[in-house]
């Protein structure tokens, strides 16, 4: 049994880390089941992560912006949306997003785009 239990330990070390696309996929899925904590977590880990892509770090801050607003963590999505929106400022959120994260992502958009233009 323990010889067991240690290969299975040893198994599990030697599993390969997931790539940066399936942990966004993960992320996104947390999301699609409603683990919006999370989900914040795994996309702010991804999205803080220098070793990934820009185009996949912008991803996994708007997902995580997204989960944070919906699960109320406004300051956080204000953090996340900002950061894609300094960015790439044509992002714009997927067509099934709720109205309640809509209404808040674009509501800092004008206020992002003065900031920008006179900062």
């Amino acid at each position: 049994m323990i010889a067991w239990c240690a290969a299975c330990v040893a198994l599990a070390l030697a599993a390969p880390a997931p790539t940066p696309e399936e942990r966004l996929a993960h992320g996104k899925a947390l999301i699609d089941n409603l683990e919006y904590d999370a989900a914040s977590d795994e996309l702010e880990a991804l999205a803080t992560d220098e070793s990934v892509p820009d185009a996949l770090r912008l991803r996994a801050h708007l997902l995580a912006g997204i989960a944070h607003r919906i699960a109320g963590k406004d300051t956080d999505a204000n953090l996340d949306f900002r950061s894609v929106l300094l960015r790439a400022p044509s992002t714009t959120l997927p067509p099934d997003t709720p109205p309640k994260v809509r209404g808040f992502f674009d509501a800092i958009k004008p206020v992002l785009g003065a900031f920008v233009k006179h900062g």
